[in-house]
């Protein structure tokens, strides 16, 4: 009988040291849900802006037309998680001969209580005509101020400028992780 109360608490002893603080368990750490440890989860973001543009030419090609230029903006948004919010990007556009091309660069966003979110916005878009443009392409969040200190995430993107009245119409989607 002695043998079996042995063996027992031995068995209860070795449970105990592997339940202890500094045991490996093989269980990952979860989010700390009062905002003291990691953050892994992510938050739905969707936006909608419009834009008014300026077009400044920085090469061209051998007829004189435009092969690249900035495209500086500035405009208003509704944006989900920060509301009522301004929006400035200094893209610049590459034309390819066929007057298909790219934009990229940098973009932020700035809530009504002042703090900021910035993306780096990449976007194609096909031949020009003299009408609307339509872009496809993403938002890559990488950081902020305040709450949005370390951000990332990205979304897609649809944007549709017109060319004559130098005007756009933004909408995004996507995720972030504060």
């Amino acid at each position: 009988m002695r043998a079996a109360i042995s063996v027992s608490l031995t068995m209860i002893a070795i449970v105990l040291q592997g339940c202890g603080r500094d045991a490996p368990t093989g269980v990952r750490v979860l989010a700390d849900l009062q905002g003291r440890g990691p953050k892994h989860h992510t938050k739905p973001i969707k936006g909608r802006c419009t834009l008014g543009f300026q077009i400044e030419p920085l090469e061209f090609g051998p007829a004189g037309q435009i092969t690249k230029a900035r495209t500086p903006f500035t405009g208003e948004c509704q944006i989900s998680g920060l509301g009522r919010s301004a929006v400035t990007g200094d893209p610049t556009v590459t034309l390819n001969s066929d007057r298909s091309g790219a934009a990229s660069g940098p973009v932020m966003f700035r809530a009504a209580n002042g703090a900021e979110l910035r993306a780096a916005g990449a976007a194609t878009f096909p031949p020009l005509d003299d009408g609307e443009v339509p872009l496809a392409g993403t938002l890559e969040f990488n950081g902020g101020t305040g709450r949005f200190a370390g951000a990332d995430g990205s979304a897609t993107l649809n944007l549709t400028i017109d060319l004559d009245g130098r005007t756009g119409e933004l909408e995004f989607r996507g995720a972030i992780s504060p």
